[in-house]
């Protein structure tokens, strides 16, 4: 369902792809959602966390009649996939989610960031990661502004935690921005 196949640390823990018809309205799920190693220390602490994450989409999609009016969109698309970076010894796992009208109004991104460190067998905070990658929470925050400024848009009252479920750094340790923000 589009995540990588060449991950070292994660695979596929729970995957569908299902459409379902309710009261003339189209559902969809198409779901990838990665589970750790279990051979890898610390693996039970990150998958009850994707768990907890993602158990209520999960159940949502299990269930005979799913509910639709959660999101607001109509016919509405979940789409979830997972990436891995690996930079050095640690892996950030990206899941992705998209959420928007099988019908083409809106679309509401964001990404929920699983950071591994190979070398120590643990979790790392969102603090601890961003000392690894020696930036700061002020520099994420600019190149959300940078964007935003590019947009037409001022986000000068945002904070770290309005963008954190919004960004993700790709494998050459670059701030890839999600435009979910921006359409808040």
């Amino acid at each position: 369902a589009g995540s990588e196949p060449d991950c070292k640390v994660v695979k596929t823990g729970y995957e569908t792809y299902r459409r379902v018809s309710k009261d003339g309205e189209m559902i969809v799920f198409d779901l990838s959602v990665p589970a750790f190693d279990k051979a890898l220390s610390g693996a039970a602490i990150v998958n009850a966390a994707i768990q907890k994450d993602f158990s209520p989409l999960i159940a949502e999609a299990e269930k005979k009649r799913p509910a639709s009016g959660q999101t607001g969109f109509v016919s509405p698309v979940y789409q979830v996939f997972y990436e891995e970076y690996q930079l050095g010894d640690v892996y950030e796992i990206c899941v992705f989610s998209y959420t928007y009208s099988a019908l083409g109004s809106g679309v509401h991104d964001a990404v929920c960031r699983y950071v591994y460190d190979a070398a120590s067998g643990r979790l790392l905070t969102d603090e601890e990661f961003l000392a690894f990658l020696q930036y700061d929470k002020a520099f994420i925050i600019e190149q959300f502004r940078k964007t935003a400024e590019n947009l037409g848009l001022d986000i000068a009252s945002f904070s770290y935690d309005d963008v954190k479920p919004y960004y993700y750094i790709d494998e050459n340790y670059r701030v890839q921005t999600m435009n979910g923000l921006f359409s808040q």
